[in-house]
């Protein structure tokens, strides 16, 4: 078999995989990513944190410095002269000369001037203000109020200016005019700091700038490409807040803010980086998520195998056993198999549930007919009443005879096969009509009686369910019903007796034939007959021919207890029941062909039954009668023993395609089933089962050798009812499967050709 569900199976597990390995290399590109991003962005945090950090140290270190001069005393009697002292220049010119290697690391310079003079004292020198500038910057690009801050006038204090030089870079110039000494007067503080040395400088060359915002101003700015343009754009717009930290993210450039903790100056740091440089490690993230699919991949399929094999594994043991029955056949889809197969195995158990139904409700009819005719042994009497649901053994009860008849119309109208139909509905609607009312059971007696049997019900309640009853069922079948009620007993072991009431009311019919439902005490019918029914009769020569001794028995005590116990027979009468008993050997010793000696064995019979006047003995002498003729039947079935195995060995061999069982033999044969077996096995040495089963498992044999049939063809043909069965016991007894034996058959043929 082509293992088909197994790689739908492997073919399930690989998607989800392949799913799964997708969805996590998707995963960890964008977690890798996401976090690429947020360590990047927590290292521009940290940049901008140590540029601000660094740049207010340097202001504080001036500012600090500044202050220190202006409690030194030459600049306050530096301040505090009106006139220019050359005395006090000198020694101020000394103080800022002792800084200058300070100023030289840190990359900052202080100079001193007083209000209203061009003279600027600075540690290498003292100048003009105005010269110094014409030396140093770029005189055209100075701004316009520059002319009077040359000759010591400012318009405010705490002024910055960020003026070009002629090196090519850029000076920060903050100006301030602070007072000096106790009397208040004022000195100009030039701080001069080179904006190299200032701001922070970048190591990787990426799209990334730094400025310093003085209001909404630029005012110092380290910067590549677009961000100026953009950070104008959004200072322009107002979506920038000045405040002490700020995040905005613009386009693909993230913008970091801080303000400066130096209160003498009015200052914003802004960092601006471009974050599609976040992203330059994706081509290596991508290159990972590439070797995790593939191991995932590698990893997946491998457990996928697993856990197919172990998934796969019962279903696969499910149909290696279920693989027999279908030999000679292909085999698709193991699930469509399976559920064929098991369509197959619930119709065959429903047919086998149907088939024990069908055998308990045959067991059920048989003993309520045997329980009726008094055959039930006494030992197992309780027990089959418990266990066919009758009701308790001492249970009152009361047998029912029914009696239809179709009219003569009808019958003109209908088929004998419709007849018999008919008369099915009849007895059906009857019993389910009757069971709504009282608790009863029903058998068909013969083709046109039935028998009920009622428990702990009162006739009276009996005749007027069954009135109402038959009257509707005369008028929807259109036919003639008579329901003959017996006698009540008291317990269900005599139900004979209730029976055989019913059937001598019914030896009067013509008295009762007007009436719907009759009873004992209609007529109060005396016991002026023996009671010894036909169908009684039948069966006891029956049972004798067929060496049944128990069964003999049973109908001898119940007729023998009915007519020398329930009934008081006269003389004239007890002969007749004598010369009827006789009458019956003679019927069964006529069967066993002794035809020389039958009138001198009837008459000898009679005459000897007829001197016994007590009734015990009676009994006995019946019953060793009746016990010589089952010795006698035996004894011929022996002698007729070979034959009658010859008969049905023809029989089984001209019939091995029907499912035989040992009843129906017997039955064919009029023989006990017991009785056949044992004869069989006499005689062949094999019981019957056996024997049959390996005979059909040659004609089998033949059939595979000389046609190419198929396997559940060829077990119908030689009446096995399933499949399944069929190779069981064509293994049994050829040691092979019949496909099997099939293949051996074509490769030999394959050979000699």
């Amino acid at each position: 078999m082509k293992s088909q569900y197994f790689k739908k199976i492997i073919r399930a597990f690989s998607v989800v995989v392949i799913i799964y390995a997708i969805l996590m290399s998707v995963f960890y590109v964008y977690t890798r990513d996401k976090l690429s991003r947020a360590e990047n962005e927590k290292q521009a945090q940290i940049f901008l944190d140590q540029a601000a950090e660094r740049m207010d140290t340097q202001l504080e270190i001036a500012f600090n410095l500044r202050e220190q001069l202006k409690r030194n005393e030459s600049m306050i009697q530096f301040a505090d002269n009106q006139k220019i002292n050359y005395y006090n220049v000198l020694k101020v010119y000394k103080q800022l000369s002792d800084h200058l290697d300070a100023f030289s690391k840190l990359g900052y310079m202080i100079s001193v001037s007083k209000p209203g003079h061009s003279m600027m004292i600075a540690p290498q020198y003292t100048i003009e203000l105005e010269r110094y500038l014409r030396d140093n910057l770029e005189v055209s690009a100075l701004p316009s109020d520059m002319a009077q801050l040359s000759i010591g006038k400012i318009k405010q204090n705490r002024q910055s200016y960020v003026l070009p030089t002629k090196k090519g870079g850029q000076i920060l110039m903050y100006v301030d005019q602070e007072e000096v000494g106790s009397q208040s007067n004022q000195l100009v503080f030039y701080l001069w700091f080179d904006q190299k040395n200032l701001l922070p400088q970048f190591n990787e060359p990426m799209d990334n700038s730094f400025y310093v915002l003085s209001g909404e101003q630029i005012l110092l700015a380290n910067q590549t490409g677009r961000p100026a343009e953009l950070l104008n754009e959004y200072l322009h717009q107002g979506r920038i807040g000045l405040r002490e930290t700020g995040r905005y993210q613009a386009e693909n450039y993230l913008i970091l803010t801080r303000q400066s903790k130096v209160k003498e100056m009015d200052w914003n740091y802004v960092y601006i980086t471009d974050t599609h440089g976040y992203t330059k490690s994706l081509e290596k993230f991508l290159h990972d998520a590439v070797w995790l699919a593939l191991a995932l991949l590698a990893g997946g399929f491998g457990l996928a195998f697993f856990l197919s094999k172990n998934i796969y594994r019962p279903v696969h043991e499910v149909v290696q056993s279920l693989e027999e029955s279908t030999e000679g056949r292909p085999i698709g889809n193991e699930l469509e198999f399976i559920l064929n197969r098991t369509k197959e195995m619930q119709a065959s158990a429903k047919k086998f549930e149907e088939t024990i139904a069908g055998n308990q409700e045959k067991l059920k009819i048989q003993f309520l007919r045997e329980l009726t005719l008094g055959l039930v042994p006494r030992e197992q009497l309780n027990h089959q009443l418990h266990s066919r649901i009758l009701g308790e053994p001492d249970m009152p009860a009361t047998v029912v005879i029914l009696q239809y008849h179709l009219t003569e119309e009808l019958l003109k109208t209908i088929t004998s096969e419709g007849s018999f139909v008919l008369k099915k509905q009849i007895l059906a609607w009857l019993f389910q009509e009757l069971t709504k009312e009282i608790k009863c059971e029903m058998f068909e007696y013969d083709y046109n009686r039935a028998v009920l049997l009622i428990p702990d019900c009162e006739q009276t309640e009996i005749v007027s369910k069954m009135s109402e009853i038959i009257s509707h069922a005369e008028d929807i079948f259109k036919t003639r019903i008579c329901a003959i009620v017996g006698e009540k007993v008291g317990s269900l072991a005599e139900i004979p007796i209730s029976f055989h009431s019913a059937l001598n009311i019914m030896e009067y019919e013509f008295l009762w034939d007007n009436y719907t439902v009759v009873t004992p005490q209609m007529y109060g019918l005396k016991n002026e007959t023996y009671y010894y029914p036909l169908d009684i009769e039948k069966n006891l020569i029956d049972y004798v021919l067929q060496g049944r001794k128990e069964e003999v028995h049973s109908i001898l005590n119940s007729i023998l207890e009915h007519n020398f116990e329930k009934k008081q027979l006269s003389p004239e009468t007890l002969s007749k029941f004598i010369f009827a008993i006789v009458s019956t050997s003679n019927r069964i010793l006529h069967r066993f062909g002794n035809l020389a000696e039958l009138d001198k064995e009837k008459e000898l019979s009679y005459i000897k039954l007829k001197m016994y006047h007590n009734q015990n003995e009676l009994k006995r002498a019946i019953f060793e009668l009746f016990d010589d003729l089952l010795q006698q039947s035996e004894e011929e079935t022996l002698q007729r023993g070979v034959d009658i195995v010859d008969e049905i060995i023809g029989y089984l061999q001209d019939n091995y395609n029907l499912d035989l069982s040992l009843n129906d033999i017997a039955e064919q044969f009029h023989l006990s089933a017991g009785y056949v077996g044992i004869l069989f096995k006499k005689s062949t040495g094999e019981n019957f089962k056996d024997y049959f089963n390996q005979y059909k498992v040659e004609k089998a044999k033949q059939i595979l050798q000389q046609e190419n049939i198929k396997i559940k063809d060829l077990a119908e043909r030689i009446g096995c009812n399933s499949t399944s069965s069929f190779i069981r016991i064509f293994k049994k007894y050829a040691g092979i499967s019949p496909g099997q034996y099939a293949e051996g058959i074509h490769l030999s043929a394959k050979e000699e050709a």
